[in-house]
């Protein structure tokens, strides 16, 4: 199958599973304040557009190359860190890293990406590193990934310890706040993988 049809099939996956939270969004705003639930639980942002990432190259810290074909056949979960990785920084990792071991069979269907800016090889970041065997860390550059979406993002953070996810065809098509729960994280790409057979 083409590059071009499984984009198609993808965004169209993708359609499929926002669609009814934009209905349900709509019909909580329209009702009447004293017909509204006490609360809403929130979820994954779905970026509006879905845009694919353009050419990149990026060194990781163990001086391998990593470009846009990395990132393909796979779903990313993508980190941005800026210098030392803090308390809310290591929490996000933890998430992310047992929200994919808690995926069982699928979990080589879902990598991990970090880009961090700073000291990347300072001694606690190392440590935070060699404990996340299966986080690939790469060297921030002046023209990458973040550059990308913070020109498509509007409130674009390196430091939120936001969480985006890529698809198998290098989509950025969601953004996981670190206020999220990450059982709702889980659930959102639950359903995207259960609906592709991409990736």
């Amino acid at each position: 199958m083409s590059d071009a049809k499984n984009k198609r099939k993808l965004l169209t996956i993708i359609a499929w599973f926002f669609i009814p939270l934009a209905i349900a969004f709509t019909w909580y705003k329209l009702l009447p304040e004293d017909y509204r639930p006490a609360s809403m639980t929130n979820s994954g942002q779905l970026l509006d557009p879905v845009f694919t990432l353009t050419e990149f190259n990026y060194q990781t810290i163990n001086d391998e190359a990593f470009v846009n074909k990395d990132v393909e056949k796979v779903w990313t979960l993508l980190h941005f860190i800026e210098g030392k990785c803090d308390a809310a920084c290591s929490e996000s990792l933890y998430n992310t890293r047992q929200m994919r071991v808690s995926f069982g069979k699928d979990i080589d269907r879902i990598d991990r990406v970090a880009v961090v800016s700073g000291a990347v090889k300072g001694e606690s970041n190392l440590k935070m590193w060699a404990s996340h065997p299966d986080l690939l860390v790469l060297l921030a550059t002046n023209k990458g990934i973040g550059e990308q979406i913070e020109r498509q993002v509007e409130g674009f953070g390196r430091s939120s310890n936001a969480v985006y996810l890529l698809d198998p065809l290098g989509n950025v098509v969601m953004r996981f706040p670190a206020s999220l729960e990450v059982k709702l994280m889980k659930k959102d790409i639950k359903k995207l993988l259960k609906l592709s057979h991409i990736g």
